[in-house]
């Protein structure tokens, strides 16, 4: 049962508060404010309506918390743009010995209203980290609300630490030989008509389309495939240096955009796969500059590919591992230890929930890497090989998951993990060749 408290009072502003700013049905915005006072957890949700805040659900670990009566002293809401302003002061009687305190004047960012968690998370201790943590599991926003996650937590968690295994001398030849803009468009759309991808770019480019800017606020950032709600429509942006880099980046981003519905709305199956065959194609275009001049440049590509999947690897163990033990309700410090050192899987943690991340968004990318290895290695087995990968591109919108990894010839997920692993290590001992200008067939 909750109380509304008339009475106005002045309290102490809370230091162990995550926020959390989510949209529900129908574009509803709720705020999720997690607090830790005086070693107790508690949770106050509330739904944004009319330039305020109304509490719709109140939870608490102490005992004895039969009637919490609350006091809404200040409770207003400004929404600007893309900005929305919230200021709160509120008191929370949860018995006759314990209540708690939110009190906070901030300006969040609409853009990432679907979780954004506020940088004082490191402040915490663990004890309220791990119930955090476990917060977010039940909930599902750690993994993404897709139960093929957590039903394959286990085959995922081994899949992870196996990218541990292969081991490469990351080495970056720096050269980056000028591209022109116009050539690399050409040789870009030579590249689609051979694989049959029905787009021309010069028309996506004149009708804005496609945009060429000269960087992103992320460095690491070269393109990106999105849908701008206000245009209603498909837009792609591509980091223009003018390399070889710029022209696969740009093939990548074309094939995100080709399967990307018109809606925005993707599957499950197109949300997992879409960089499965945007990676593919990358790799098989990138295969005929391995001789030549641009060699250096292709084969440092090449090399970030097998980086950039150790990297996501790496940033998902210990979400993964949570899951898992979550799942077997063996969420302890002591469980964790037996795979991890406390300290690194805090650290980890942290930095993972801290970023706004979940653990869909690092498998899409895993799959990815590992699955576009695959179909590279069986193009070079079979250059017919990308009339399936064709058949997948425009599959992933209207068949299931399942069905669309039998297109590829994986008949089930163990398979996916398996050839993942074999096509690793043979991916690896062939990257490795280049600094010795072997270069390996593969």
């Amino acid at each position: 049962m909750i109380i509304e408290d008339k009475d106005n009072k002045n309290y102490d502003i809370s230091e162990n508060l995550v926020l959390n700013i989510i949209t529900g049905e129908n574009n509803k915005l709720f705020l999720s404010c997690d607090i830790y006072d005086n070693g107790i957890f508690n949770r106050v949700d509330f739904e944004i309506n009319d330039n305020n805040l109304k509490v719709i659900y109140i939870n608490t670990e102490v005992e004895n918390a039969k009637n919490i009566i609350y006091n809404l002293i200040d409770n207003t809401v400004s929404i600007n743009a893309n900005k929305i302003t919230i200021n709160l002061d509120s008191n929370f009687k949860c018995n006759k010995d314990y209540s708690f305190n939110i009190k906070f004047n901030k300006t969040l960012n609409l853009e990432h209203a679907s979780k954004f968690r506020c940088d004082i998370f490191d402040k915490l201790d663990k004890k309220f980290c791990l119930y955090y943590i476990k917060e977010l599991l039940k909930s599902k926003e750690l993994y993404g609300n897709y139960d093929f996650i957590s039903d394959n937590a286990n085959k995922i968690l081994e899949f992870v630490h196996i990218t541990e295994k292969p081991r490469i001398d990351f080495f970056i030849n720096n050269q980056n030989i000028r591209y022109d803009l116009e050539k690399a468009i050409n040789v870009a759309q030579d590249f689609l008509d051979e694989m049959n991808i029905k787009i021309n770019i010069y028309d996506l480019i004149n009708d804005g389309t496609i945009i060429f800017n000269n960087g992103f606020k992320n460095k690491n950032l070269k393109g990106e495939s999105t849908f701008d709600k206000e245009r209603n429509k498909k837009i792609i942006y591509i980091h223009k240096t003018n390399d070889l880099i710029m022209t696969a980046v740009l093939i990548h981003e074309l094939i995100h955009y080709y399967n990307q519905p018109l809606d925005d709305n993707r599957t499950l199956a197109s949300e997992f796969l879409t960089e499965v065959t945007s990676y593919g194609y990358e790799l098989i275009f990138l295969d005929r500059y391995l001789s030549g001049k641009y060699k250096n440049d292709a084969e440092d590509i090449f090399r970030c590919i097998i980086n950039s999947l150790r990297w996501a690897s790496f940033s998902t163990y210990a979400p993964v591992l949570s899951l898992k033990l979550y799942k077997n309700n063996i969420l302890t410090f002591e469980e964790i230890e037996k795979n991890m050192k406390l300290e690194n899987y805090f650290n980890e943690m942290k930095d993972f929930i801290k970023s706004g991340n979940k653990i869909s968004g690092s498998l899409w990318n895993i799959i990815g890497y590992y699955l576009a290895i695959y179909i590279y290695i069986e193009y070079k087995k079979d250059n017919s090989f990308s009339n399936k990968l064709l058949e997948l591109n425009n599959s992933m919108n209207n068949k299931s998951f399942m069905d669309c990894l039998k297109i590829i010839n994986l008949n089930s997920i163990d398979e996916v993990f398996k050839k993942g692993t074999t096509n690793l290590e043979e991916y690896s001992n062939f990257v490795n060749s280049f600094e010795n200008n072997v270069n390996k067939k593969i």
